[in-house]
């Protein structure tokens, strides 16, 4: 940086002393010139004398002068022919100056604005290059890095939005609800079945048919049996109403379908919007089985001897203590 600085010095000190050079032929051939122009001048009015006394000199040839006249008349002639003579050497003289003054200040106008010109086109350049500190360089660096940050930054985002995408795309309430369950198998176990209890040693543990109680069994029998009849009718009325029900819900739905995406499409043919066409729904995913549990028995109404078989042995149950 300091010798670019004393260079860039040593520049400015060779174009002013080139343009004082400049400036100081110029003034001498300004001055030579001026000098030519006045010999010539006086030169021209020397001419200007001699032709005159020329003139002169005839008209007076052709009349007769008296002889003491003549010397004087040749003195003049003499006279105004040397002064002419000095005349045109200092014009000479004057005019040589003149033209080697100029043709140095021609030489020396050349070199000077070749001098500037390269200052100015060459050597401005090559100074601020010299001055150069690598701005550029570190500039580039800093926001190629702030860049890469923003990148990274951008992509580690997107990762981010697919990896919440995916898990939304996931999920299964009743997958979840099954390991849920397999998890805390044993909260979610069905309890054991109640016992009967005797009552100070009343062996009989099943429900009794004898009369008197028969005839009023066989009654009630007859109405749960005509009441599931009934029932399972009802059910299977509305089981057929609800599948034909699902089929026109089908049909329509397609058809609503249809024509929303028509309209929607004709919309936005007439009014330029940019409304998004109706999308398919969603293929439904394959539910995976549920994992076996620890307990393999069913929950509800299961075998009572499947699941001690499970337990290994007679599990604990609840008794009730008399009153």
């Amino acid at each position: 940086m300091f010798q670019s600085k004393e260079i860039g010095l040593q520049m400015h000190e060779e174009l002013l002393k080139v343009t004082n050079e400049l400036y100081t032929v110029m003034k001498t051939y300004h001055m030579y010139h001026a000098e030519s122009i006045s010999a010539e001048s006086k030169l021209k009015e020397a001419e200007k004398q001699e032709e005159k006394q020329f003139n002169k000199s005839g008209d007076l040839s052709m009349n007769l002068l008296r002889h003491e006249d003549r010397p004087q008349r040749r003195s003049s002639v003499k006279k105004i022919e040397k002064m002419k003579e000095k005349r045109q050497a200092k014009y000479s003289e004057n005019k040589l100056k003149c033209t080697k003054a100029r043709n140095d200040y021609l030489l020396n106008l050349a070199a000077t604005n070749a001098a500037i010109s390269k200052y100015y086109i060459h050597d401005v350049s090559d100074l601020i290059d010299c001055c150069d500190l690598g701005f550029h360089a570190s500039l580039a660096r800093t926001f190629r890095t702030y860049l890469s940050a923003e990148y990274n930054l951008e992509t580690s985002r997107h990762e981010g939005l697919d990896v919440i995408e995916n898990a939304v795309d996931n999920l299964d309430s009743r997958s979840d609800k099954h390991t849920v369950m397999d998890m805390c198998n044993q909260v979610f176990c069905p309890p054991l079945k109640f016992e009967f209890q005797p009552h100070m040693g009343d062996e009989v543990c099943q429900v009794s048919a004898q009369q008197p109680v028969q005839t009023e069994l066989l009654m009630r029998y007859h109405q749960l049996q005509s009441r599931l009849a009934t029932l399972k009718i009802e059910n299977e009325e509305k089981f057929k109403e609800y599948v034909n029900g699902s089929n026109l819900i089908t049909k329509l739905q397609a058809k609503h379908d249809l024509l929303k995406q028509t309209l929607g499409e004709g919309e936005r043919a007439e009014c330029g919007t940019t409304r998004p066409p109706c999308l398919p729904p969603k293929p439904q995913k394959m539910r995976r089985p549920r994992p076996l549990s620890v307990c393999s028995h069913k929950l509800f109404n299961g075998c009572m001897e499947a699941f001690i078989k499970v337990l290994g042995g007679e599990p604990q149950s609840p008794r009730m203590c008399p009153m």
